[in-house]
């Protein structure tokens, strides 16, 4: 009788430790499969990060007024970066730097990244949104310094002198930013 019970006893034994190398494997390979798809989604939200104006209005959104250098924005290379307002046209823009560009501006704000005269980062800034209930656009880069002549179509910056005055204002629908370039 005694052997009986050491055999069942041993039999139980050996199926829980089976058991449990059966889930054991089950864990690490679950764990596993976790790692690769966070893997993945940190590869596709690095790749998809936010954009330049999210990350500018996030370092000037506790200050009023603050100096920023557009090279702590961008996480690619570059070494001349234009910025121009709604009347420029794509036209003056290869002329003036000598570059081939074929994207239609349309009476936006923006700035162009380039790399040997390649660009490697454009970013649009609209001057108000589609049903015009924003009357005041949320973020905009100036091409000409805060108190100078607005007829300045465009202007560019070498990177080490890409530098703006980011000036935070209240509205009636929340906050907006100007940046002035200060060079």
């Amino acid at each position: 009788m005694k052997t009986d019970f050491n055999q069942i006893i041993n039999t139980i034994i050996k199926k829980v430790i089976e058991l449990v190398k059966k889930y054991i494997r089950v864990i690490l390979i679950g764990v596993l499969c976790m790692g690769v798809i966070l893997s993945i989604f940190s590869i596709i939200n690095y790749r998809h990060s936010k954009s330049l104006k999210d990350k500018i209005i996030k370092k000037c959104n506790d200050d009023t007024e603050i100096i920023i250098h557009m090279s702590d924005f961008t996480g690619f290379e570059w070494d001349k970066c234009i910025v121009y307002g709604p009347s420029t046209q794509t036209k003056d823009i290869c002329d003036a730097f000598d570059i081939n560009y074929n994207t239609y501006l349309d009476l936006n704000y923006g700035i162009i990244f380039l790399n040997n005269n390649d660009v490697t980062y454009e970013e649009f800034f609209k001057v108000s949104d589609h049903d015009f209930t924003n009357k005041i656009p949320e973020f905009i880069i100036y091409p000409y310094r805060q108190n100078e002549s607005t007829q300045v179509k465009y202007a560019s910056f070498e990177k080490n002198e890409a530098e703006f005055k980011c000036i935070k204002k209240d509205s009636d629908n929340g906050y907006y930013y100007r940046l002035y370039p200060i060079n």
